[in-house]
């Protein structure tokens, strides 16, 4: 895996303040993700060097939506989005910032991931539909 471009440290750094890539993170098949500690913090770092024209931009708003209606999940905060984030604009080096959250237990993961797909299958009201569903299994637990 390559480490963060350049222009991508420099923006996070800008933006938090000194940072240090803590650990490499697997599981992503199309960016590279990697751990950042700030001093005051920790977050979640995925990047390309060459993503699709405005690639994170587009998913930012996607992510702080399932954030905004699947109150029985937890959803990382968006920090931020570097990079490209219109068609037209110059192609360059993307990245997304996230909150880090502390991994929980496998069946919340499947329980996002069976979300996930279905959002992508059936689109944003399909959250509406399942979200209490949701809340209902995560609190039996």
């Amino acid at each position: 895996m390559s480490p963060p471009p350049p222009e991508v440290l420099r923006w996070v750094e800008d933006r938090f303040g000194p940072a240090r890539v803590v650990a490499p993170l697997g599981g992503g098949c199309i960016n590279p993700a990697v751990r950042v500690q700030f001093p005051s913090r920790v977050a979640f770092l995925k990047y390309n060097e060459h993503p699709p024209p405005a690639f994170f931009s587009i998913e930012a708003p996607g992510l702080e939506a399932l954030r905004a209606v699947a109150s029985s999940l937890r959803m990382p905060e968006v920090l931020g989005v570097c990079g490209p984030t219109a068609p037209e604009d110059v192609p360059g080096p993307g990245a997304l910032l996230l909150e880090w959250l502390v991994p929980q237990l496998r069946r919340a993961v499947y329980q996002l991931f069976y979300l996930l797909v279905h959002v992508n299958l059936f689109g944003a009201g399909y959250l509406l539909r399942t979200e209490s569903t949701l809340r209902r299994a995560l609190s039996a637990r």
